[in-house]
């Protein structure tokens, strides 16, 4: 498989080393690419199946070209068709769904502790990192994007949709990278809301996305954001491998894992 990786695409160096120095160990053909405007530069034309490695525009251009597996990013990676799967598994599974520039209509409806509530983007695009925030900050971020729906600094959009709901309590916080309905590497990324990035991951979590995944999966490879809560354990979020950043993760194992998908 050729793997197409995008050139700075995790927050730190390392990650991205650390994947290139899995392909070249593991001897896999691969290059790096700037994707600017969905044009990958260098362009590459390569034959048989092809792995992208990158932000949303990477999906788009492997979906243009039909590669296959190209990008794992579908339909599914959308918060209300997992809650219609998984139920009470996800941890906003009482959650309200709006578009950004309505959530001040439903502040009566989110029962607000403390003034802070959870908001995230309902699909997997990235146009905000899900934040636990007091309503004076959300009122002036959204003052900002409402005004400016026209500026492209701004990933998220008036209309974008959202879910809002009650702060939770978490505890320890795990990223887990499933392909084909198994855990094949997973770490520890956030303690009590501290980032604290460690491979030892409580061996509950492996089986319940595990269960998880026997149930519903929204693709054949997918990563899944889990938390320890007062309730036990929760689904986070679930969202687009090819995405996603791998704190302590294995990530030769997990190429190895996508090589051995079977794509010719």
């Amino acid at each position: 498989m050729y793997w197409v990786v995008q050139k700075d695409l995790f927050r730190e160096a390392e990650q991205h080393e650390a994947l290139l120095t899995a392909l070249d160990r593991m001897g896999l053909p691969f290059s790096v690419h700037d994707c600017v405007m969905g044009t990958l530069i260098p362009n590459i034309e390569p034959e048989g199946p092809v792995m992208v490695i990158g932000a949303v525009g990477m999906a788009n251009i492997a979906q243009r070209r039909g590669w296959r597996p190209g990008s794992f990013l579908n339909g599914n990676f959308d918060f209300e068709v997992q809650r219609a799967q998984w139920g009470d598994r996800m941890l906003n599974a009482d959650a309200l769904v709006c578009a950004f520039e309505d959530v001040p209509l439903h502040r009566d409806e989110i029962r607000l502790e403390d003034e802070c509530f959870f908001i995230r983007p309902v699909h997997d695009t990235k146009s905000f990192t899900g934040i636990v925030q007091t309503w004076d900050e959300f009122m002036a971020w959204h003052e900002r994007i409402v005004k400016n729906d026209e500026d492209m600094r701004w990933a998220c959009k008036p209309q974008t949709p959202v879910l809002i709901g009650l702060a939770k309590k978490l505890y320890w916080e795990y990223r887990l990278f499933v392909v084909d309905g198994k855990v094949v590497t997973a770490s520890a990324y956030k303690n009590g809301g501290r980032l604290w990035v460690t491979e030892a991951v409580n061996p509950a979590a492996i089986q319940f996305v595990e269960e998880a995944a026997a149930c519903w999966s929204p693709a054949r490879a997918f990563v899944a954001d889990v938390a320890e809560t007062p309730d036990g354990l929760r689904l986070i979020e679930v969202n687009n491998l090819n995405s996603a950043g791998f704190y302590a993760c294995n990530i030769a194992r997990l190429v190895e894992a996508i090589e051995g998908m079977g794509y010719t």
